[in-house]
């Protein structure tokens, strides 16, 4: 998931770049949503990062398996952050392409 963020991330910064500051439908608040989508895509790719490495780190530290309720916790709260924020990014995703693409 965090490969396809990445590229998404591209993509979106690139949309960012070529929007045209002279359309005059286009508001400042639209390109306000995509700098959030941009936000939320980077930040989707930290926390799945980080998760990546809490879900391997177990393996290599002895150390964390005798607090092992303590990090069942912190992966399970890593988790559900993550999935509200593509959640949340799918939401403000969609709504910037039909603002932007679809000229509504």
């Amino acid at each position: 998931m965090t490969a396809l963020m990445c590229a998404v991330a591209v993509l979106i910064f690139q949309v960012r770049i070529n929007l045209p500051r002279t359309d005059k439908r286009l508001t400042d608040r639209d390109y306000e949503a995509v700098d959030q989508v941009f936000s939320l895509s980077i930040w989707t790719i930290v926390v799945g990062l980080v998760l990546v490495l809490l879900l391997t780190t177990p393996d290599f530290l002895a150390c964390i398996k005798e607090s092992s309720e303590a990090f069942t916790f912190l992966v399970y709260l890593l988790t559900t952050h993550f999935i509200s924020v593509i959640v949340v990014y799918v939401i403000r995703f969609v709504r910037a392409y039909e603002r932007i693409a679809e000229k509504k």
